[in-house]
């Protein structure tokens, strides 16, 4: 597009902007370093220099899309990446801004988004267990069996509202269950239940997991053996090697080389102006005619999608009645609407701009 004469900035200003920005400064102005450590402690700054790593997967991510594009429609763009945003997203469980919008409430480290999971079994192994909600009752058979009556078999105990209310005594009956049990049979028995129960590894179970060794996630090199990359696709896994040096691809770049955008098209038969509006826009975005079928839940995949659909590509999540996406339920909600499955303030982040779908998968019809 057209530029314009820069508005010449003061000294002061010009000053303040030349301040360094570091890992700290984002993961402070992403709200990330204030959840972290314990409550009677100053924040703690995670390790990794995870804001870097955040705007650096946002950067790669938009740089995919604007090179597929090219590659589709001959047309160039630009993505205007938020430091601060990428590093927001990290906290959406616990950090979602809704939580002060609907309850008033400043997220702190006081709550743990994921306490009571991590629990030892028999053995001394630890595991974590979460009982996802439409397998309550399968939960409840298998601690009755194991431990004896646990109380937690009332109808009032199919009230979501209610488990969650009683969240310690669920917790409590988790905890004697694993206690009860070694780690191994614990996984085995839990999962045939449909209950997210896993290991937490530690690197000589990652060496040996049979679901990386499915997925031939790694490599031999020479006498050492490497993980690969995490992605496989018909084209088989991406070669591994060091970052490039800065500009050791711009040959790449020339290849690619962007035409200008062209006017925006509309689509005949959306007959309001906002309609139309809305369609010109979304094609100009550059993973705009991309389709997406979506099978992911919770948080992780989800949001992934979602920001695919910010960028454009028609997401279409699907579930069924029968296995809904569990992030429904976990977050906040509106003060009029608890129990809603359509209003929880993580599940609306990270499907915003999708559309959706319910489907009986166990039937061909």
């Amino acid at each position: 597009g057209a530029t314009t004469p820069a508005t010449p900035t003061p000294p002061a200003e010009s000053a303040a902007r030349a301040e360094p920005v570091t890992a700290l400064t984002l993961t402070a102005a992403g709200g990330l370093t204030w959840l972290c450590g314990h409550p009677d402690d100053p924040p703690n700054q995670p390790a990794g220099d995870l804001g870097w790593k955040q705007i650096s997967l946002a950067a790669a991510e938009a740089a995919m899309a604007l090179i597929m594009s090219n590659r589709r429609a001959g047309r160039g763009g630009h993505v205007v990446i938020s430091a601060q945003e990428a590093v927001a997203l990290t906290t959406l469980q616990t950090a979602n801004g809704n939580i002060y919008h609907w309850s008033k409430a400043v997220p702190s480290r006081d709550a743990l988004p994921a306490a009571h999971t991590t629990l030892a079994s028999r053995d001394g192994l630890w595991t974590s267990f979460t009982i996802h909600p439409p397998n309550w009752t399968r939960f409840v058979e298998w601690a009755d069996e194991v431990l004896g009556p646990t109380g937690l078999d009332g109808p009032e105990w199919l009230d979501l509202d209610h488990v969650t209310a009683n969240r310690t005594v669920v917790a409590g009956v988790v905890d004697q269950l694993c206690a009860s049990i070694d780690r191994d049979d614990l996984i085995t028995q839990g999962q045939a239940r449909g209950l997210l129960v896993l290991p937490v590894n530690e690197v000589a179970d990652i060496a040996v997991d049979r679901h990386l060794a499915e997925r031939q996630f790694w490599t031999e090199a020479g006498s050492t053996c490497l993980p690969g990359s995490p992605f496989r696709s018909n084209l088989g896994r991406g070669r591994r090697r060091s970052a490039p040096g800065l500009g050791a691809d711009n040959s790449l770049l020339d290849q690619l080389a962007p035409t200008p955008i062209g006017p925006a098209t509309t689509v005949p038969g959306k007959g309001s102006v906002e309609g139309r509006s809305r369609v010109a826009t979304e094609a100009t975005l550059p993973l705009a005619g991309v389709r997406i079928v979506d099978f992911c839940w919770a948080i992780a995949g989800p949001l992934s999608t979602r920001l695919l659909a910010d960028l454009g590509a028609d997401v279409i999540k699907i579930e069924s009645d029968n296995r809904t996406d569990p992030i429904r339920y976990i977050g906040p909600q509106p003060p009029d609407r608890e129990g809603s499955v359509d209003t929880n303030g993580v599940f609306n982040d990270c499907s915003a701009n999708k559309r959706a779908v319910t489907l009986n998968v166990d039937t061909e019809q």
